[in-house]
């Protein structure tokens, strides 16, 4: 059987190039200088000699590495970046991917309720949770536990592939299988690149500005 050519996705994000790319997550993501019209950038590259594609990651005076968080985003981040911590220590998550996480799910909100009904700062379903065995989803150790674990099963069903199993956090596991399938990136794709975004700023910055 004939091997499907999967692209590869070169991540580049403003500011000084992070030499520990994905940490235990086990990828090949670079990151490095940007050279879009907002500094942040990812460009796409694709194996079967398709021309690179790029897509702007964060725009100017907006959350992310080329705009900041807002006051309120950093006071809450730092109330919960000790669990965050805790819980990358626990489990060999990059402490980045949880906090990136986080950010885009809920804007560290531990009381953050979607419509659908996910809770917390990672957005849990209490479904999921209550599956899981997790705690309670309203205290911010147990709800990034449990985000924790989720999105561990995501990358091992993906094969560590950092974009596949951040976009099945977001979606399940339809999207990103589809998009293994067919060679192209997950239709989710720009949650996948937010959530990059806000990992890069946590681990150039932290909490702070």
């Amino acid at each position: 059987m004939t091997r499907r050519v999967l692209p590869k996705l070169v991540l580049l994000v403003t500011g000084v190039a992070l030499a520990a790319a994905l940490g235990a997550c086990g990828t090949t993501y670079r990151y490095g200088p940007g050279s879009g019209p907002s500094g942040s950038e990812v460009e796409i590259v694709y194996l079967d000699g398709r021309a690179p594609a790029r897509a702007t990651v964060g725009k100017p005076g907006r959350a992310g590495v080329t705009g900041g968080w807002a006051d309120a985003e950093r006071a809450r981040c730092a109330v919960v970046e000790r669990h965050l911590r805790a819980t990358a220590a626990d489990t060999g998550l990059d402490v980045g991917l949880l906090a990136g996480i986080a950010y885009v799910e809920s804007r560290f909100q531990t009381s953050a309720v979607s419509r659908r009904g996910a809770t917390g700062l990672m957005q849990v379903m209490p479904k999921v949770a209550r599956r899981l065995g997790c705690g309670d989803l309203l205290d911010p150790a147990d709800n990034i536990a449990c985000g924790a674990v989720v999105l561990k099963r995501f990358l091992a069903r993906f094969d560590d592939d950092l974009v596949y199993g951040v976009s099945a956090y977001n979606a399940g596991y339809r999207v990103p299988r589809e998009a293994q399938e067919s060679g192209e990136p997950p239709s989710n794709q720009r949650y996948v690149e937010r959530v990059l975004d806000a990992r890069a700023r946590f681990l150039r910055t932290g909490c702070g500005s």
